[in-house]
């Protein structure tokens, strides 16, 4: 394999999985650690790519985002071994957040018998949470076709007067450097008083939004539990300096 290759074969890797690490791109090209480096600086350079330390991720503008549509069927097995962690933390009786996403969607089918109660801003929930007869509070306000979340000023006043035992919150990016983020920062307004109203905040992200970072920061690392999956010991280890960490 020539140098070009090899680094279309990074791109393509990148381009899937959104971010990986040395190791990673090591064995998928099946190339030594200074080849990966010195294409990893080349694409750097080629503003392809960002760097982050062990590791890359896809140059992507700040406020992307794909449809809902186009997440769903995106790491499925993942964010379903993802979700089933999260449901084990839920108590009986528990009043909970669920974010809108493609991956908190999950959550619903384990929290059938534990008679909670849901508050979300995610449309896409609804009808499920509705098929399994847990009773549901849907926050008001401007639905964003895109995400089919509910956000803006409405959404914002009626939010401010729940509180809950614990919040679900989706991401489009987690770095050791930026925290958490997403790509609205209407959304990022939401899932900040997430994390602030609730007893304690669960972050879930599958291994492909590590490393990224978006428009609007809605958190630290440490100001919530992640429970993510996927990525090598060296990346849950400067992960776990920050925050408690579950391994799906």
């Amino acid at each position: 394999m020539n140098f070009t290759e090899r680094q279309q074969q990074i791109l393509a890797y990148l381009r899937q999985y959104g971010s990986a690490s040395l190791q990673q791109l090591m064995e998928f090209t099946n190339s030594s650690e200074s080849s990966i480096r010195r294409d990893l600086t080349e694409l750097d350079k080629q503003q392809l790519i960002d760097r982050f330390h062990g590791g890359a991720t896809l140059n992507q503008p700040l406020l992307s985002e794909k449809s809902l549509l186009e997440k769903s069927d995106e790491s499925l097995t993942e964010k379903q071994e993802i979700m089933k962690l999260a449901a084990q933390h839920i108590r009986y009786g528990e009043c909970i957040y669920l974010d809108a996403g493609s991956t908190i969607i999950h959550l619903i089918p384990h929290i059938v018998n534990k008679n909670v109660t849901v508050v979300t801003n995610g449309l896409m929930h609804v009808p499920l949470l509705m098929e399994q007869n847990i009773e549901t509070v849907i926050i008001g306000g401007k639905v964003k076709a895109k995400t089919q979340a509910v956000i803006g000023a409405k959404a914002i006043t009626q939010f401010q007067q729940y509180y809950f035992d614990r919040a679900f919150i989706g991401a489009n990016g987690f770095s050791e450097l930026q925290g958490y983020t997403t790509a609205d920062s209407e959304e990022a307004t939401l899932k900040q008083l997430a994390i602030k109203q609730s007893k304690q905040a669960y972050i879930v992200a599958d291994h492909s939004k590590f490393g990224l970072s978006q428009f609007a920061k809605f958190g630290d690392l440490e100001d919530a539990i992640l429970i993510t999956s996927g990525l090598t010991d060296a990346q849950y280890e400067q992960l776990e300096k920050r925050t408690e960490v579950l391994r799906a």
